[in-house]
């Protein structure tokens, strides 16, 4: 998604909380809902409602660990080298 496509938030305080994070980002730095500071590069960005997360809150707005992501890839693709061996 291009930088100026339209965005839709939920509330108007969805939209301040979040233009607030841009500015946040374009310092180098973010400050997840929850207050926790990090680089930027350590956020987690949410594709679908564009807010940035720490490493705790993630999980809770993604629904899955890396971990529990990481594994059920792992079987996905396991399951398709299965496949292409024929089994």
């Amino acid at each position: 998604m291009a930088d100026d496509a339209p965005v839709r938030y939920d509330t108007p305080e969805d939209e301040v909380f979040i233009r607030w994070q841009w500015q946040d980002a374009k310092l180098g730095r973010m400050t997840c809902e929850c207050g926790h500071q990090m680089p930027l590069r350590f956020a987690y960005r949410c594709y679908f409602c564009h807010a940035y997360f720490c490493s705790d809150c993630a999980p809770v707005h993604f629904g899955k660990t890396r971990a529990e992501w990481q594994a059920k890839k792992d079987t996905a693709n396991t399951g398709a080298q299965d496949d292409e061996a024929g089994h």
